[in-house]
């Protein structure tokens, strides 16, 4: 599963980029917020300043593995919705993965559940970037099916 994990993490990266500081999210370091992960982003922060970019990485993928991955249970679920998972789990968040994992339904259908909950948000600054990115996600998955 660690290999499913690198994978999709390189996936959410793209789109999360590096450093910002956004005033919803404070500052946020390769999608990791300091609102809802305070300690581990100012870890992260004092490595890149003191120009230990890679050591800070490593806290970006333990944090994401350890606190998205494992607890929307990819672990335990195929490649595909393994992916929608932990997108869904680093947005929206982890309460509202359970919520949709709660009935059975497969890797599409949690997609769809994930715009649906997005577009209820009525978060006009962010809804048509998280929907190129849910359409990106449904591409990315097929990608990988037709290679694999």
């Amino acid at each position: 599963m660690k290999a499913d994990f690198a994978k999709i993490l390189k996936f959410t990266l793209r789109w999360e980029g590096f450093i910002s500081d956004d005033i919803g999210g404070g500052l946020t370091i390769w999608g990791i917020s300091s609102k809802y992960n305070p300690k581990e982003v100012a870890e992260m922060k004092r490595l890149i300043d003191e120009g230990k970019t890679e050591e800070a990485f490593v806290i970006c993928e333990d944090t994401y593995y350890n606190k998205y991955w494992l607890r929307a249970g990819c672990d335990h679920l195929d490649f595909q919705m393994a992916c929608v998972a932990f997108e869904f789990a680093v947005i929206p968040g982890i309460g509202a993965t359970e919520k949709a994992l709660s009935e059975p339904c497969c890797w599409f259908e949690l997609l769809l559940k994930r715009i649906k909950y997005l577009s209820d948000k009525n978060n006009l600054k962010y809804i048509r970037g998280w929907i190129k990115r849910c359409v990106a996600l449904y591409e990315f998955i097929k990608e990988e099916e037709d290679e694999g």
